[in-house]
């Protein structure tokens, strides 16, 4: 783990949020009885069921009054003080569309109220910050009007009781259902926060690694240690020093298996970040910008290349990668794109899915696994036995 926050800060942390932003969130959810609700249930842009669930509260139902109409009429266009308007291209395959804005993702009772998160944790210091932006942001997708609601759930081949519209989640993509749920801002803040102090109270004795300023501390340093940087990564290898890298690994874009920067756009414009859409390696169905296999393939050429110089004559790079269609592979060939830069493939070997993964698609002929491209620097490299050792090891090329 690196540099994660002491358990007991973050916990004080999060009280002082809760005491202060939760009872103005809850009183923008307020009903007529003086309740808070924590779901509507929307369709389309009206307003059609009212609930109170959760923790300690039986499931409640309450049809929809004036007073909740106009509860949620006073935020109509609210226009976001903290988070910028989103980028976003033409792309089908995601549910996406330009000119789409923050209002089209989010009532203006949550853009309202995530606002108001926003305040209170800006006025934490840096180190307590950043994870409270992560809870925030790990939260967004159940603030969002993404979150589709179910109506048949406890149905079984027409057996089983119906029991009434349940909440689902944001899955992934932009899918933005006619049916849908809007939850309270401060209940996906407290559930995404609760989760992160468990996580923190477990970790509170395992090893961390210090975090360094740039890679020139990194490199001096002789106890293990961390560097995050964001950005572009031809241009972070370009910056390090000849022949000074013994193993590089390295998960790319698997062509156009996910258009990583289009899908976290939104979460990029709360977090204030701008990011390269030009320098991005990746095929995107958003024919705007210009992300074919031609290109795609150019540029992870261009990548191989300047790692060669930067590697160890006795290193290795490691790539995890899979395709549907022969074409996304030939950057990675040793015959192509990787043959130009110096690098020479020795095998691979089978790294399986996580179980159950969501995004994995399950239909007859899709991908089970990604496989580890191993390469070396040169020819007098000696290849490790151990590689040998690996399940599923092999010298042919996947394709």
């Amino acid at each position: 783990m690196i540099d994660l926050p002491d358990h007991k800060d973050f916990h004080q942390a999060f009280k002082r949020i809760e005491k202060s932003v939760k009872p103005l969130i809850q009183d923008t959810y307020k009903m007529e009885c003086g309740d808070s609700a924590t779901h509507y249930l929307w369709d389309e842009d009206g307003m059609v069921l009212v609930m109170r669930m959760g923790r300690g509260i039986k499931r409640q139902e309450f049809e929809v009054c004036d007073f909740d109409v106009r509860q949620s009429d006073k935020y109509s266009g609210y226009k976001s003080r903290h988070i910028r308007n989103p980028i976003f291209f033409d792309n089908s395959r995601i549910n996406a569309e330009a000119g789409l804005g923050l209002n089209d993702f989010f009532t203006g009772r949550a853009l309202f109220n995530i606002d108001l998160l926003i305040d209170r944790i800006l006025m934490e210091p840096g180190h307590l910050r950043e994870p409270l932006m992560l809870t925030l942001t790990a939260a967004v997708g159940q603030m969002s009007k993404m979150v589709f609601a179910i109506s048949e759930r406890g149905k079984n081949g027409g057996r089983g009781a119906n029991v009434g519209v349940q909440v689902g989640s944001w899955a992934i993509g932009f899918w933005r259902p006619e049916l849908h749920f809007e939850i309270s801002v401060w209940n996906c803040f407290f559930n995404k926060g609760s989760a992160l102090l468990r996580a923190l109270e477990r970790e509170d004795n395992q090893k961390t690694f210090p975090l360094c300023n740039d890679y020139k501390s990194l490199a001096q340093n002789e106890e293990p240690s961390a560097l995050l940087v964001q950005g572009c990564a031809v241009d972070f290898i370009e910056s390090l020093a000849d022949s000074s890298i013994k193993l590089l690994i390295t998960d790319p874009p698997h062509s156009d298996r996910m258009p990583y920067l289009e899908l976290s756009e939104l979460w990029n414009s709360i977090l204030g970040v701008i990011p390269d859409f030009d320098k991005e390696i990746v095929v995107s169905n958003a024919r705007q910008r210009g992300k074919g296999q031609i290109s795609y393939g150019d540029n992870l050429n261009r990548f191989f290349t300047k790692i060669g110089p930067k590697l160890k004559d006795d290193g290795f790079v490691a790539v995890m990668f899979n395709a549907r269609r022969n074409v996304c592979w030939e950057g990675l060939h040793p015959s192509h794109g990787s043959g130009d830069s110096g690098l020479r493939y020795i095998g691979r070997f089978p790294m399986v899915y996580s179980a159950g993964s969501l995004v994995q698609d399950n239909r007859k002929g899709s991908l089970k696994h990604d496989f580890v491209l191993i390469y070396v620097k040169t020819e007098n490299t000696t290849i490790p036995k151990v590689f040998e050792e690996i399940p599923g090891w092999s010298t042919e090329f996947p394709v």
